[in-house]
């Protein structure tokens, strides 16, 4: 069976600034290399934010050329709803307007073509196993556990050291916050091993998997990964 891929991607000029009725200016540009539209305020505002945005940035979205590529500036409903349909809008005759009321969107989008054959899903759950199983079978990981215990306190111990130099010149309350995230993120992460297909476990197919201990209680989106990454950084 075949199966016909493109994909759409936009940005509003909302991107541009606090002030919803502000003005936007815009261009694309189209390389041998990149694609892409920048976008600002035609009359930005250094050094200054409102609702929590910057008033005098530049905003590029952007991605590799290629023959599949295309783009176009158009109000969102005529250029999401005429991908939708199988084309993209005209690009607006102006390089100019209001952020909203209707709103530009700076769009992109790439012809995948035909696909013919992906990998099929069963449904089924990996045959994955905490790492350390590796090592230890049922008896000994319990008696590793218990033995590591007394490193494992001055192991925290440092770590609340390490963190509390880190965040003494803010506030003492800071300090606990920081400690108590940095146990959420580590207790919330699973590093596993695949088990082969000859039996036995496969040490190069290590994966790490983390939690959404906050709303969800699934598999976190890529937000969640960013910040927490900054933890494990710190504590490696």
């Amino acid at each position: 069976m075949t199966n016909e891929r493109k994909v759409y991607t936009d940005i509003s000029a909302e991107w541009a600034s606090g002030n919803r009725s502000a003005i936007v200016t815009w261009k694309t540009i189209r390389t041998d290399m990149s694609t892409y539209h920048q976008i600002q305020l035609e009359s930005p505002t250094p050094l200054t934010e409102l609702v929590d945005q910057a008033e005098d940035t530049t905003t590029y979205f952007a991605t590799r050329s290629g023959p599949s590529v295309s783009f176009t500036v158009a109000h969102d409903q005529d250029s999401r709803g005429g991908f939708a349909k199988g084309a993209l809008a005209p690009s607006l005759p102006v390089t100019s307007a209001p952020i909203s009321n209707p709103f530009p969107v700076f769009a992109i989008a790439v012809d995948l073509g035909n696909i013919t054959q992906t990998a099929q899903s069963t449904g089924s759950v990996a045959n994955r196993a905490p790492y350390f199983i590796v090592q230890y079978d049922s008896t000994e990981n319990a008696d590793a556990f218990l033995l590591d215990s007394d490193d494992a306190r001055q192991r925290a111990v440092a770590l609340d050291t390490q963190i509390l130099g880190d965040t003494s010149n803010i506030s003492s309350a800071y300090f606990k916050l920081v400690s108590i995230a940095a146990r959420q993120t580590l207790g919330a992460t699973e590093l596993t091993v695949a088990n082969g297909t000859d039996g036995n476990w496969n040490t190069s197919d290590v994966m790490m998997f983390m939690k959404d201990i906050g709303s969800s209680g699934y598999v976190p989106d890529t937000r969640c990964y960013h910040k927490n990454a900054q933890v494990i950084w710190k504590v490696e």
